[in-house]
Order: C-alpha cells, then sequence, then structure tokens
C-alpha cells in the first residue's frame, strides 16, 4: 500500500510542475497550433483593441494601460463596419507540432479591400514593422497571394505575440487564418481556381454577346455589354484576384473604385429599362432611373476628378438602386412581363447577398464564407440569367418581326393582288379603247383611202381646182387620222412591253421585205421633204431569219420613223448585213442613219426614260409621247440583241442594231431579182393585181361602216366582195360560194372570228385551206398569237386602207400561185 500510495503522489507532484512551466498554453488567449492545424481560422481566439485617434504606436501598445484593454473577439470574421479608427489585433500562438514542425506558418488576412496592414513580429532588437495592403504596391507582399500572408516566427520554445494594425476607408472585415505554406501553395489554389472561374464565365458572357452584338444590333445589347465590362474589374478587385491576372496590384482600382461601380450601376438601370421598357411602360419609372443615372454619373465624375473614394456614400447608394431593380422586376412579373421574370429570379438571390454582404461589412450580422463570397457567385448567377434575359428579349423581338414580316408579306401580297387587278383593268381598258377607237378609225381611214382614189380619179376630168383643193383636205385628214392610230399603238405596245407579256412567236422571215414593207407607207412624206433615201440591203436578199417578225416590225417601224420625222433634208441610210462564222454562229447587223436635228449628248441617257425627250420644244414641233425609243430598247432586249445609239445634235443620228446567234437560212433568188433590186433605191413597187381571174373576197365583219369601207375596197381593186355579219354566216356563204381570201373581223356577236376560223379548218373540202386574214382592232401579242392559234394566216390591224389591203392581197396571191405551181410540177 506505502508503494502505491508513493507512487500517486509522485504523479500528482509531476502533474503539478508541469501545470506550474505550461500555465500559459492553457490560458484561452493562447492559439495552440497541432500537426492536424495546416488551417485554423483565429478569430475568435485574438484579441482587439480600438484605437478611436489612430495615435497608438507599438511602443504604447506593449504598455500595460493598453495590454488591459484589449478584449476577446466574438466572432469567426470580426465586422467593425465603416470606421475611421484603427483597430490593433493581438495574436498570441505556440507551436505543439512534432511531425510537420518544419513547415512554415502563415498569418492570412482574408480580406482583400483593406487600405492598411501593420504587422508587428518580435525579434532580437524589438518588433519590427511590415507594412502593405491594397494602397501599397504589389511587392509589398510578403508572399504573392490574393490575400496578405504574412510570415510568422517559430513558436516552439514558447507563445510568441503578433501585432496587427488596421486602417481602411473599406468596411472593415477581419477574417484571421494561420496556415502552413503547404497548404497555401496545394489548396488555395482550388479556391483561386473557383474564383477565376467565376471571372471567366463574365469573360465568356462578353465574348458570345460581343459576338451577337454586331448582328442583333439590339440597343438592350450595348447595354448589357457595357454592364458585363464594367462589372469585371470591380469584381476583381472585391475578389482579390487582380494580382492573379496582371501580376501587379494598380493604386487606381482601389481609389476609384466606387468610380466604375457608379458606371456599372449606370449601364444596369439602362439596361433593365430598355429590356423591361421602363420608359415607355411608366414614365414616372422612367423618369425615376434617369434621375438615378445622373446621380451615379455625377458620382462618378467626383470620384475620377477627385481623391475622394465615397465609400459610405456608395454603399448608401445602393439601396435606391437595388429598390429601383427589385420594384419594376416585381411589377413587370406582375404584368407577366418574361424578361421581368427571369430578371427577378436572376437578380433575387444577387440582391439578397449583396445585402447580406452589407449587414456584414458593417457588423450588423456575423460574417461568414458565405456572406463574404456569396455575392461574387450570385452575381455571375446572375449575369448568366440576364443572358438568357437578353435572349429571350432578341427571341420575342425576331418573333415580333417575323409576325410583323408575315403581316407585311400579307399585306405586300394583297397589293399585288390589287396591282394585278388594277394592271389586268388597265390591260382590259386599253384594250377595249383600242378596239373602239380602232373601229371608227377604220371607217376613217377607209372611206379616205377610197376618197383618195376617187379624186385621183378625177383629175382625168380636168378639174384641177377642185382636186387640189379636195386632195389637200384628205391629205390634212389622212395625216392626222393616221398620228390619232401612231399613238394608239405606242400606247398599246408601250404597256405591253411594260407589263412583261411579250412571249416570243417565231418564225422564218426576210427581214430586207420587211424593212422595204415598213418603208412604203413613208415614200409620200420623203419625197415632200426632199429627203433622199438610201436603202442598202442587197445583203439580206436571199436571207430569211429564226425569229417573231412582229417584234422586228415594232422596232424598225418606230426607228425609221424618227428618222422620216426628225429629217428635214438631207438624207436617211438604211444598211442591213448578214454574217455567218466559219462555226456556224450568225449574226444580223442595221445602221438606220440620218441627218436630222440630232440629240445633245448630255441627253442621251434622258431620252431612253418612258415619256421623256430631248427638249419639249421638240414635242410642240414634232409631237409623239416619247415612247418610241423606250420601245425599241426594250424589244432589242426581248430579242436577245443589242442597240447602240450615235448622235449629235444638228449632225444626225445614226442607230446601230446586232443581233447574234440567230438561226439563218438562204432562200432561192427570185426571177425578178434585178427589177426588185433596182426598185430598192427610193421605194417598193406597186404589185399589178391579177384581173385575168374573177376573185372573191369574203368580208365577215358586223360593224356595218367597216363592211361599207371594205367592200368598196375590194372593189376597187377589181376583186368581188361577199358580206356576212358574223361567223356562223361566213360559214355558210363559204360552202355556198366560191370564195378566194376571207377577211375575218375577230369580234362578232353569234360566233366570233375565232371560232369560225376553227369551224373552216375542219371542214372535209379545199376551203379548208383558204387565206383567213384576221381584221381586229385588237393590236397586242396575245392577240396575234390568239389568232394564229385559232388558224388565221395573216394579220391586218385596223384601221385598214387601200394600200394594206391590197399589199396583203398580192401577198397571198403570189404564195398561191408559188402552192399551185409547186402542185403542178
Amino acid at each position: 500500500m506505502r508503494i502505491i500510495s508513493r507512487f500517486f503522489g509522485f504523479l500528482s507532484l509531476i502533474f503539478i510542475t508541469v501545470g506550474l512551466l505550461y500555465s500559459p498554453l492553457l490560458n484561452a488567449d493562447v492559439i495552440q497550433i497541432t500537426d492536424q492545424d495546416n488551417n485554423i481560422s483565429i478569430s475568435e481566439d485574438s484579441l482587439y483593441l480600438v484605437d478611436d485617434t489612430s495615435s497608438l504606436e507599438i511602443d504604447d501598445i506593449l504598455k500595460d494601460e493598453q495590454q488591459s484593454k484589449f478584449v476577446q473577439t466574438q466572432s469567426s470574421v470580426p465586422g467593425f463596419g465603416l470606421t475611421d479608427s484603427s483597430i490593433w489585433f493581438k495574436v498570441t500562438y505556440v507551436d505543439l507540432r512534432t511531425l510537420s514542425a518544419e513547415k512554415k506558418l502563415l498569418l492570412e488576412f482574408g480580406y482583400p479591400l483593406i487600405d492598411r496592414i501593420e504587422i508587428y513580429r518580435k525579434t532580437k532588437a524589438g518588433y519590427e514593422r511590415h507594412v502593405t495592403g491594397s494602397l501599397s504596391a504589389y511587392e509589398t507582399r510578403e508572399v504573392k497571394h490574393r490575400n496578405y500572408l504574412f510570415y510568422l516566427p517559430s513558436a516552439k520554445d514558447a507563445p510568441v505575440t503578433v501585432y496587427l494594425k488596421i486602417k481602411t476607408l473599406t468596411p472593415l472585415i477581419v477574417p484571421l487564418k494561420i496556415k502552413t505554406l503547404q497548404y497555401v501553395h496545394e489548396i488555395d489554389k482550388k479556391e483561386d481556381f473557383l474564383l477565376m472561374s467565376v471571372l471567366s464565365c463574365f469573360a465568356t458572357l462578353f465574348l458570345y454577346n460581343l459576338s451577337l452584338c454586331f448582328t442583333l444590333r439590339e440597343k438592350s445589347h450595348y447595354f448589357y455589354l457595357g454592364f458585363l465590362v464594367t462589372l469585371f474589374l470591380p469584381l476583381s478587385y472585391l475578389m482579390g484576384v487582380v494580382p492573379l491576372i496582371i501580376d501587379s496590384s494598380p493604386r487606381w482600382i482601389a481609389t476609384e473604385f466606387w468610380g466604375y461601380l457608379a458606371v456599372l450601376e449606370i449601364f444596369f438601370i439602362l439596361f433593365v429599362s430598355e429590356v423591361l421598357d421602363i420608359n415607355r411602360r411608366d414614365s414616372l419609372m422612367g423618369r425615376i432611373g434617369w434621375v438615378l443615372v445622373a446621380i451615379y454619373l455625377f458620382e462618378a465624375c467626383i470620384v475620377f476628378l477627385s481623391d475622394v473614394r465615397f465609400w459610405g456614400v456608395g454603399v448608401c447608394l445602393l439601396i435606391p438602386l437595388c429598390s429601383f431593380i427589385l420594384v419594376n422586376f416585381a411589377y413587370g412579373t406582375y404584368q407577366k412581363n418574361r424578361a421581368a421574370i427571369v430578371g427577378l429570379v436572376a437578380w433575387t438571390p444577387t440582391l439578397t447577398a449583396a445585402v447580406i454582404w452589407i449587414l456584414g461589412g458593417l457588423g450588423y450580422i456575423a460574417m461568414t464564407w458565405w456572406v463574404m463570397y456569396g455575392v461574387y457567385f450570385g452575381v455571375a448567377f446572375s449575369a448568366i440569367l440576364l443572358a438568357f434575359s437578353v435572349g429571350d428579349k432578341i427571341n420575342t423581338a425576331k418573333k415580333e418581326t417575323y409576325l410583323l414580316e408575315q403581316r407585311t408579306r400579307k399585306a405586300l401580297e394583297l397589293k399585288n393582288q390589287d396591282l394585278q387587278k388594277s394592271n389586268q383593268v388597265k390591260e382590259s381598258f386599253l384594250s377595249t379603247v383600242s378596239h373602239e377607237l380602232r373601229t371608227p378609225l377604220n371607217g376613217v381611214l377607209g372611206s379616205l383611202s377610197l376618197l383618195e382614189i376617187n379624186v385621183k380619179a378625177m383629175s382625168k376630168l380636168d378639174q384641177l381646182a377642185l382636186k387640189s383643193v379636195l386632195l389637200g383636205d384628205l391629205n390634212r385628214a389622212n395625216q392626222s387620222s393616221e398620228e390619232m392610230l401612231t399613238l394608239v399603238n405606242e400606247i398599246i405596245d408601250f404597256s405591253e412591253l411594260d407589263a412583261g407579256k411579250t412571249e416570243l412567236n417565231n418564225n422564218y422571215f426576210s427581214p430586207r421585205a420587211l424593212i422595204i414593207e415598213i418603208v412604203e407607207p413613208f415614200m409620200d412624206e420623203i419625197k415632200a421633204k426632199g429627203v433622199r433615201l438610201n436603202l442598202d440591203l442587197d445583203a439580206l436578199i436571199l436571207t430569211e431569219v429564226y425569229s417573231d417578225r412582229q417584234l422586228y416590225r415594232k422596232l424598225f417601224s418606230a426607228l425609221i420613223k424618227n428618222a422620216v420625222k426628225f429629217t428635214a433634208r438631207g438624207e436617211i441610210s438604211i444598211v442591213g448585213a448578214s454574217e455567218i462564222t466559219e462555226e456556224g454562229a450568225s449574226t444580223l447587223i442595221f445602221a438606220i442613219k440620218d441627218s436630222g436635228v440630232g440629240i445633245p449628248k448630255s441627253k442621251m441617257r434622258e431620252i431612253m426614260q418612258p415619256f421623256s425627250q430631248a427638249d419639249q420644244s421638240i414635242t410642240r414641233r414634232f409631237g409623239g409621247l416619247g415612247i418610241g425609243l423606250p420601245v425599241c430598247k426594250e424589244v432589242v432586249t426581248i430579242l436577245g440583241g443589242k442597240i447602240n445609239f450615235n448622235s449629235s445634235e444638228e449632225i444626225g443620228t445614226t442607230v446601230s442594231l446586232e443581233f447574234t446567234g440567230l438561226p439563218m437560212r438562204i432562200v432561192q433568188a427570185p426571177d425578178n431579182l434585178e427589177v426588185a433590186t433596182q426598185a430598192e433605191s427610193q421605194a417598193p413597187s406597186q404589185k399589178a393585181a391579177n384581173d385575168s381571174v374573177e376573185e372573191y373576197v369574203l368580208i365577215v365583219e358586223d360593224n356595218k361602216t367597216n363592211q361599207l369601207v371594205a367592200k368598196s375596197i375590194v372593189k376597187k381593186m377589181g376583186l368581188i366582195p361577199l358580206l356576212a355579219e358574223n361567223g356562223s354566216v361566213g360559214i355558210e356563204m363559204i360552202k355556198t360560194h366560191k370564195v378566194d381570201y376571207v377577211l375575218m373581223d375577230c369580234q362578232m356577236p353569234v360566233m366570233d372570228g375565232y371560232e369560225a376560223t376553227r369551224q373552216i379548218r375542219k371542214m372535209q373540202s379545199p376551203q379548208a385551206a383558204l387565206p383567213i386574214i384576221a381584221l381586229t382592232a385588237n393590236t397586242a401579242d396575245s392577240d396575234r398569237r390568239r389568232c394564229v392559234e385559232a388558224g388565221m394566216d395573216d394579220f391586218i390591224p385596223k384601221p385598214i386602207t387601200y394600200k394594206i389591203l391590197e399589199v396583203k392581197i398580192n401577198e397571198w396571191r403570189n404564195k398561191q400561185s408559188k402552192i399551185s405551181g409547186q402542185s403542178i410540177g
């Protein structure tokens, strides 16, 4: 028993001795570092003292009077809010490590926004001071890190005390930790990576939205880009990662922080106002937004242009911003605005985290890790969702644009339909006007041509005075009627070409014969003016081309008419030639040259416009609508050719035409080639009628006046007229009478000319092959095609004259003779 009692007494003595030796270690103010402590928070185990005047130095702090004023902190992350005082922290620690004693210990101040930190560490010579902070150069940091790290003196033999003196204009938060250097190099890198990932989200969002900016061109998108750009720098400063990005810590970032934040707030207000369309939806809120923009702009100017840092005012000004944003998002959500709903969801976490961070920084709530860093993740979350908000607005805008395009397209389609109906009405009107004008003109010109023949016959009775008077009146009447007919034809041709309804109706024809036929009606006027006419068409005597004869007629009629109209003296030359290369490609070339008034160089472009002439005096002197040349240009384009005008004022005009790739063929030379060629020098000669055989012409016409005119012309030609008032009567007369030619009106009651022609072609007799010549007041290409499709052989537009009908009858008499000769042969 004595042995046992002595043993316990010895143990008690050992415990008492150890307790006396290490009594400082059992004090709550001493922080014990063990092998398991690679990263421990020490804020709660530290003591602090508030220096209201910021006048205390380390020698004052070491005195017992000040030592007794140090008090225990009550939070893991003490917060002192916005204060002008200096805060002293006393950290006492002892190193109890055995396995990892070689690892250096670091004191971490985990809040990057501190302006100035002084650390006092004891050396043999006393306490040594080291100063750093956000207003100091990056090189003043002992360890290159986003937070402030300080090497701690060894505390293996006894507890060691270090002092921190902190002074800042920012909200004062003091998160203190002791870490090993190995932990900083290995584990802290992960936290750095996490924070850099948050910034990477903003950089990615910025680059993505920047690429969209060039195509979308949305105002809200520009404001969102401005928001992302101005957010990057303040957020980097708050996270302390600026040194990690640029390997430096510029002082201006800290001093001008609230200037950048004010610009950020401006862009944010503009962005929200644009996305929610606040200025249009709520004028009061719109004005409040502009007032806030003005306030933040004033704040930014003060910060950038002076040394004022505005931390207190800046924090207070966050309150109206948050209120403005929340109210508008909430009201927009109430109105079921999709952008507002997304915005409310996006910014509720950020605004909540920001309020908590402000309360923590001001010391009203405990500052935990989430309180410190939650706002960063909230901002990242909000920015991402805001991108969706922008995208939603863009999609909505695209949808609205698409619907608008659909409505516009439908409206345009309706307009097009109306225009088509209008064009159809216009075409119908022109067709009707053409028909109604040509019908009386047919009677007028036909009667005038007969009257002219009678007057000439009267000259045989030596009634010269009467003949002179009558011929003068007849010439004036003929000229006026023909001018009126020309105007009608020009209007119809232009309207048809302008409507784009011209279709090619190709057949082989002789361009030389066509030009001679066109020139013949102008011969009297050419002779009366004393103008020389030179037709150089020898190269085309044996040439036939495969193209649209009617379009060539329109083209040459307009050009020859202009040459005759504008040439008062001198010469008119019409030259034609054809070329066929070894490869078989063919080219048809024409030149129409006159010595008329010419066209000034400055007016060449103008005259190609419809209803334009080189000078208004030309209209007064020569008349016309000014649509001849535009019609020619359009016709040449349809035929696939080229037209060139070369003109000089008071010298004359040369019009060159070139058609390439036309199918051509060489025909047998006529027996009277020499005679025909000689006749070209002045005009085509009149063809004699064959009076040896009685020929019957059936006139199918419902208009009595036109019947009488056509009947008289036919009689004057030495032919026997037969009359029928409609197609049905005409068919019966063909069955019961000898008929050699049919003059068929197209529009008649009971049976029109088209149906009558089809019925004639179906006859089982030689009469089915009768030459049927259409007489119609409708002269459009579509009307001509309809005549051909019905089976008619030729086409005479009303009004008809003695000369026109004589040429047509002689032409078909010659064709019939050739056919008969071939049959006999």
